[in-house]
């Protein structure tokens, strides 16, 4: 009896092998496109109508139809003074220089905030 089950789970196995590689093979047929598109130009020759009368349509719509002119419109900026601008230069390398001296205070004060929240909590 144990004989048997081994027989038919080696039989079942081999059956599924051959259908897995018919399954693949048909997989990889269906995902090989420059074949398929090759194989379907030479089934169908009427693309040529197809595609020439495209390029026709294309060409009389070109002649035809106008094009529009866009036309870029200047984006209205408001002006800044160099007053303005040196103030803000100013304030920003004071920052950077500023920023890595304050870090670790920062750094201890969120950590300290953190802690008092959680203890809440």
């Amino acid at each position: 009896m144990k004989n048997d089950d081994h027989h038919d789970l080696i039989a079942e196995l081999e059956k599924s092998r051959v259908t897995l590689g018919e399954s693949l093979g048909q997989a990889a047929e269906t995902l090989d496109v420059p074949a398929r598109v090759v194989r379907t130009l030479r089934e169908q020759p009427r693309w040529v109508y197809w595609a020439g009368g495209a390029v026709l349509v294309g060409a009389v719509l070109l002649r035809v139809v106008p094009r529009r002119r866009y036309y870029a419109h200047p984006a209205i900026v408001p002006t800044a003074t160099s007053r303005t601008l040196t103030v803000f230069g100013v304030l920003l390398g004071a920052a950077k220089i500023a920023f890595p001296i304050v870090r670790p205070a920062l750094t201890a004060y969120a950590a300290k905030a953190i802690a008092q929240i959680t203890k809440k909590r």
